[in-house]
């Protein structure tokens, strides 16, 4: 995960990463971030554990609040390596928590 770096700095270093050459890049729309964070699951809020319900050792976030009837648990207060919990069915790591999840 990367922290301490502003939405402006993403995007200077997209518009130099498209000035070299060899593709395009920007960050996903909104609906695009949904899409994958679900993993295709169009009814369920998260696509990871049971898509309805969601505590912290599922995604790292506060975990004194957790989503739906899921149990309070601990927070880290800090950022984790990718990896540190399960992906979603897509394989995608880090969609629910651990640093911000920006979009264009």
């Amino acid at each position: 995960p990367v922290d301490s770096v502003s939405w402006e700095d993403t995007q200077d270093f997209i518009r130099r990463l498209n000035a070299m050459g060899g593709g395009t890049y920007r960050l996903p729309t909104e609906a695009e971030w949904e899409y994958a964070a679900r993993a295709g699951r169009e009814n369920m809020p998260f696509g990871i554990g049971d898509g309805r319900n969601l505590s912290s050792d599922l995604a790292n976030f506060r975990g004194d609040y957790p989503y739906g009837e899921a149990q309070k648990m601990v927070s880290l207060e800090k950022t984790v390596p990718v990896g540190s919990y399960q992906p979603n069915a897509w394989g995608l790591y880090d969609m629910h928590g651990n640093v911000r999840e920006w979009c264009e």
